[in-house]
């Protein structure tokens, strides 16, 4: 603002695809496949804006191991039923995750490692089994990317949200989101802002 005044939107408008496209190879996704947002509530409210929870498919599975502001998130949403997959304090059980994934369950929100205890979940095993029942997994990488290898594709994820704050090095206010292609395709989020326009 000092130097440019309001010619600075020229760089602001593509800086946050740069950054993306700088996070596309550790996450194991290609160039302009990931969008940046204020923090990964914003990323889940954007992924849940997407949904419209009826019976019998209301559910939202998660473990009690999940970030506060994710579980808050989540319980504060109308129309849904959550079931939380309990811990031993410091991993979660497959088989407790596996189980609670049925034909009801809409959205698993799930972190890869856990930000609590750095216990690492199988999530592809989870992503396999929600896929097959119908359900959605929304997978956290906020404490595994720059950690441990992450390839979106491979795992055929669904969506991933994470920030830079972590092992990424980064600074604060900078939340990733990543969408398979074929659910842009046919996906429309309710939460929008000045950037989803069009023509900005």
């Amino acid at each position: 603002w000092a130097t440019r005044g309001v010619t600075a939107w020229e760089e602001w408008w593509d800086m946050p695809v740069g950054v993306g496209d700088l996070l596309a190879p550790i996450l194991g996704c290609g160039p302009r496949e990931i969008s940046l947002h204020q923090n990964v509530t914003i990323t889940q409210a954007i992924v849940a804006s997407c949904f419209d929870p009826k019976p019998p498919r209301n559910r939202v599975v998660f473990s009690d191991m999940e970030f506060p502001s994710v579980k808050y998130f989540w319980q504060a949403q109308k129309g849904v039923e959550i079931v939380i997959v309990p811990s031993d304090g410091v991993t979660v059980p497959l088989e407790r995750t596996l189980a609670a994934i049925d034909e009801r369950t809409l959205l698993v929100p799930m972190s890869h490692v856990l930000f609590r205890s750095a216990f690492i979940q199988d999530a592809a095993a989870i992503i396999r089994h929600a896929h097959s029942v119908g359900a959605t997994v929304i997978l956290d990488c906020f404490q595994a990317a720059g950690t441990i290898p992450i390839n979106l594709k491979e795992l055929d994820a669904d969506f991933c949200v994470g920030g830079v704050l972590k092992w990424l090095c980064g600074g604060p206010g900078v939340s990733y989101l990543y969408v398979r292609s074929d659910l842009r395709a046919k996906l429309e989020p309710r939460l929008t802002g000045w950037m989803a326009h069009q023509r900005p």
